[in-house]
């Protein structure tokens, strides 16, 4: 016997999350996660979680080094890890001139110490060891990204 309401459509029925199998039992219904291979195999392989991609990034810079924002904002590095005003890594950045948006602290927390507005809070991967207009002295496109340069480079 069907169960159909009287608008021709079929009841609801449970639906569950991908990659947990719904298994019938004479008591209950019990969820079981479905085999690691299975769930391995559906994952993009080249997809990291943001916070992994993010302390890669993070290893690849030390406190007092020299860096450029985004290729044009000169500055050593004061800060890097992780703060209260945001999830995932942080850098907080000395820069040369006063073009910042703090003194190193955010929200009433101190992450470093800095004249005002020449501290500024940057994701690691917006940072380069070289500025673009250094680049661009060189002959080389300033378009790189800092995910291209390595350490050792």
């Amino acid at each position: 016997m069907s169960t159909l309401k009287p608008s021709g459509l079929k009841a609801p029925t449970k639906i569950s999350k991908p990659g947990i199998t719904l298994l019938k039992s004479a008591a209950s219904v019990a969820a079981v996660p479905a085999p690691p291979e299975k769930a391995a195999a559906s994952e993009k392989p080249s997809s990291a979680p943001a916070s992994e991609a993010q302390e890669e990034f993070v290893d690849d810079f030390h406190i007092g080094e020299r860096v450029w924002v985004n290729g044009n904002k000169p500055g050593f590095i004061q800060f890097l890890g992780e703060t209260q005003f945001a999830p995932g890594q942080w850098a907080g950045i000395v820069l040369d001139e006063p073009i910042g948006k703090n003194d190193g602290s955010v929200a009433g927390v101190r992450y470093f110490q800095c004249e005002p507005l020449r501290g500024i809070f940057t994701r690691p991967s917006k940072l380069t060891r070289k500025g673009a207009a250094e680049d661009e002295a060189n002959g080389t496109q300033a378009s790189h990204a800092s995910r291209a340069t390595s350490p050792t480079s």
